[in-house]
């Protein structure tokens, strides 16, 4: 799998595959656009992750807070390692830990942030919708005990 930083030409794919996701997962939104992508990930670093040249998903990345703002995975690539390799790629990139949100009711998300090591700092219970702030570990992300 290779993962690097996005291209003007791949925008109009990554906003498809967005607009895919958000149809499917982002349930409190009533009316995605395929423009959303560039709207909301505007001054923000966009990782892909590609494997046998085909886009599998993409990470939007604020590098000065170290917060990752989106983190998407194609649907047929869910659950092979795709969502893990941006995060790393992200925070093998940083000094500081990672953070990010997620929404309290994607519990599959909220597994899946938990078994890589994430930490919820934060209860937004008052967010629309509700969510939390997740913080990488020191050990988050395939990070060993044996390599403090």
């Amino acid at each position: 799998m290779l993962i690097r930083q996005a291209t003007k030409a791949d925008l109009p794919q990554l906003a498809q595959i967005y607009l895919q996701v958000r149809q499917q997962t982002f349930t409190w939104l009533a009316a995605p656009q395929l423009a959303d992508l560039q709207k909301e990930t505007k001054g923000e670093q966009l990782v892909v992750a590609e494997n046998r040249g085909v886009i599998c998903g993409f990470a939007a990345f604020q590098p000065a807070a170290s917060f990752v703002h989106l983190l998407i995975v194609t649907p047929a690539a869910q659950r092979q390692g795709v969502g893990r390799a941006l995060l790393q790629t992200l925070q093998q990139r940083r000094h500081k830990l990672l953070r990010l949100k997620c929404v309290k009711s994607n519990q599959v998300a909220l597994d899946f942030y938990a078994h890589l090591g994430f930490q919820i700092i934060k209860d937004n219970a008052s967010a629309q919708p509700a969510n939390y702030t997740l913080q990488a570990t020191r050990f988050a992300l395939g990070e060993s005990e044996n390599s403090k």
